[in-house]
């Protein structure tokens, strides 16, 4: 079952509630090599954890994400 979500078409909801959640985003990977007759095993996504800032995504140094999917995180209380 994927339930990977597109970003942006389909974005978390600007409230309060969604800003607390934890996500879990695919953002390019800036390590693979895009070059012809090259053979790269690297993954095209880097994993990273982020949280909602109400209007984009952002990692723990509050740095601007370039997000292609996002999964919500289930709560840890």
């Amino acid at each position: 079952m994927n339930n990977w979500q597109p970003y942006p078409q389909n974005k978390p909801e600007q409230t309060t509630d969604a800003q607390m959640k934890d996500y879990v985003v695919l953002v390019p990977n800036p390590n693979r090599i895009n070059k012809p007759g090259f053979n790269n095993h690297a993954p095209y996504y880097q994993v990273r954890l982020a949280f909602w800032a109400g209007d984009r995504f952002k990692d723990e140094q509050m740095s601007d994400l370039n997000v292609h999917y996002y999964l919500t995180l289930p709560s840890h209380s």
